[in-house]
């Protein structure tokens, strides 16, 4: 049965007073080492808690807020908690949340989530390939299913932690808006892998009263998805994993040293498309080819020209997508070096792409 708003109200006002106690807790509690964050940890879910509880409090009509809203006395609450810190206590608490919202360490739980979907390489498509080849299974499989549900328990973190971001950008935005804006572009770059877990998501919004605001307007990119739905993202996500192994294939071919020094060009490939709707769609205009709506049927066993796709790329938008890439301040500077690289080799400047691994090393 579904919990009426009064109910989720309660489970936020519980999330705080069980977080700010044990916060309270950690923080008298002498025997923690140094090295040991768990304070830290602690007073970050209790600030957490009090602002999804002040959000959802916003949410509600005026009536309904004054029967139940104790805003004001959790707000003195976690005040006082904090006139009990240290300038060191500040110190690493902003230490810790630089640590806990870091960008690598995002990418890196968004890589061990996709982990869970891996089965035959590194892309979602090429995973479950066999999944919408109608000679093989269909959508429906338990594989897909054991693999869905599986991801279903661990979007929880991925979730939080770009609420997390966000929330805390309007409390303490010279700290957090950075923080916030790399989560965010970090976040956005795997959307078509999000729209298969919208339901979760749209889940996960209504117990936390989330309303369609700037702050929020993340949850709301999401609708309601069936089982159709699912088939034909996975269905264009492994036409696109093709599409960029093609491409990688042939790099490696022409430049294996310098394709060598980047770990993952998957991953780079995917934010190009990401970044560039004019690369995305530069790519996938070949689709409309023989070869490729014969794949795109579920024949995987079709050899396609990488020359033949290569020579397709249009090198304006190459070039347009460089200078994207070098104006954003958003991404990190390995990968920022990285997709130049991979950039200039597409053009065939092999001099500029080995100029730009060298600044990566």
């Amino acid at each position: 049965m579904a919990l009426t708003i009064t109910q989720k109200i309660r489970y936020l006002e519980t999330e705080f007073f069980e977080s700010i106690d044990l916060a309270l807790k950690c923080y008298i509690n002498q025997e923690i080492e140094e090295k040991d964050y768990s304070r830290e940890y602690a007073a970050l879910h209790t600030v957490l808690a009090l602002e999804k509880y002040k959000r959802a409090l916003s949410s509600l009509n005026e009536n309904t807020i004054n029967k139940i809203s104790k805003n004001e006395l959790f707000e003195n609450m976690f005040s006082d908690f904090e006139k009990n810190h240290t300038n060191e206590d500040r110190k690493r608490l902003n230490d810790f949340y630089m640590d806990f919202y870091d960008s690598k360490r995002f990418d890196k739980l968004i890589d061990d989530f996709k982990c869970v979907l891996k089965g035959y390489d590194n892309t979602l498509g090429g995973n479950v390939k066999n999944i919408i080849d109608k000679n093989t299974k269909s959508v429906d499989d338990d594989s897909i299913d054991e693999r869905f549900a599986e991801a279903t328990e661990n979007i929880e973190p991925i979730l939080n932690v770009v609420d997390g971001a966000n929330l805390l950008s309007g409390r303490m935005a010279n700290l957090f808006t950075p923080l916030k804006n790399k989560v965010n572009y970090s976040f956005n770059k795997h959307n078509q892998l999000w729209r298969l877990f919208s339901n979760e998501i749209i889940n996960h919004r209504n117990l936390l009263l989330v309303k369609p605001d700037e702050m929020n307007a993340w949850w709301f990119n999401y609708k309601p998805i069936t089982a159709s739905v699912i088939k034909e993202a996975i269905n264009k996500d492994s036409i696109k994993a093709q599409q960029n192994n093609i491409l990688i294939q042939e790099l490696s071919n022409k430049f294996s040293d310098l394709m060598n020094k980047i770990p993952t060009p998957t991953n780079i490939f995917e934010q190009m498309r990401s970044l560039s709707k004019s690369f995305d769609e530069n790519l996938d205009s070949f689709i409309s080819t023989t070869k490729l709506q014969t794949l795109k049927a579920g024949v995987w066993s079709y050899k396609i020209s990488s020359n033949d796709l290569y020579q397709h790329i249009n090198k304006e938008v190459i070039r347009d997508l460089i200078k994207l890439v070098e104006d954003d301040g958003k991404i990190d500077d390995d990968t920022k070096h990285e997709i130049l690289a991979v950039a200039y080799l597409i053009l065939g400047q092999e001099h500029a792409a080995e100029e730009k691994l060298k600044e990566h090393d």
